[in-house]
């Protein structure tokens, strides 16, 4: 059961979520490892760096057809901050 979303934050509809951690997974090779709970900053996760993170943004973008702004970019701190900006571009519907 997933826990509710912090104070302030969308939730991130269950079928967008998957699709957010297949994609991270993909990507860093993480093999289910990490979860959207995780509050360690993004670049201590295994298999991240900077290039790796501006590929995988890249990625999400266009999968997901939204657009960060290089400020909401800057502020992403964890893989939950992440999910809560993705569910307020994208939505939390179908």
């Amino acid at each position: 059961m997933n826990p509710p979303p912090k104070q302030n934050q969308a939730a991130l509809a269950p079928h967008l979520q998957e699709r957010l951690h297949r994609l991270l997974d993909r990507e860093f090779e993480w093999n289910g490892t990490v979860t959207e709970e995780d509050d360690r900053p993004l670049l201590n996760l295994p298999g991240v760096d900077s290039l790796g993170l501006l590929r995988a943004m890249t990625c999400i973008q266009k999968e997901f057809s939204v657009a960060f702004s290089d400020e909401e970019l800057f502020d992403l701190r964890t893989v939950g901050d992440l999910r809560a900006l993705l569910a307020a571009k994208a939505g939390s519907g179908p």
